[in-house]
């Protein structure tokens, strides 16, 4: 900045200095089966990144890292935030991770001495349960109720498989029903 007056010159100098840190790239949502990932972000050229929980439920084992795994995902989204900061300017971008985890449960094996029983297995929190007949024979009720009636059981030992699906996530549990 320069002011002249009459021959006189005054003038005065600012640096201004960019401290914006790399535009940060978190990756890609991702839906998952399990209860663990591995996140990818864009490591920063200039700045430092950090990754934290935002909402949902995880354990992230190396924050400090653009690479990391993280286990424990609970069921449901889960969003992660990838912060990249130098000197006193910060930026970030999130990722949703998806856990689709299916759990299930067909309950207790048993005894039995008539050949009509109720199965009961666990209500599927999201997607769509399936009883089917793995060994043995029976007639299922209605196959795709988690509490449903089977009759005309073989003697000995009858196997049923309770699977839960969740956008392709699948997962089984077996329970055996001895007609004695």
């Amino acid at each position: 900045w320069v002011i002249d007056k009459d021959g006189c010159q005054s003038t005065s100098e600012i640096t201004i200095t960019n401290n914006l840190p790399t535009a940060p790239n978190a990756g890609y949502d991702q839906g998952i089966c399990g209860d663990s990932t591995r996140l990818f972000a864009d490591p920063p050229a200039i700045g430092t990144g950090v990754w934290s929980l935002v909402s949902g439920d995880a354990s992230i084992l190396n924050s400090q890292s653009n690479q990391t795994r993280v286990v424990n995902i609970k069921f449901g989204d889960n969003t992660f935030r990838w912060k990249v900061t130098n000197k006193n300017c910060t930026i970030y971008d999130d990722v949703i991770i998806t856990s689709n985890y299916a759990y299930a449960n067909a309950g207790s094996d048993r005894d039995v001495n008539t050949s009509t029983i109720q199965l009961v297995g666990n209500l599927p929190a999201k997607g769509t349960g399936t009883w089917s007949l793995s060994a043995g024979q029976a007639t299922i009720q209605n196959p795709n109720q988690f509490d449903t009636w089977v009759s005309n059981l073989g003697p000995g030992a009858n196997i049923f498989t309770w699977s839960i699906n969740n956008n392709g996530c699948i997962a089984s549990d077996e329970l055996t029903v001895n007609y004695i």
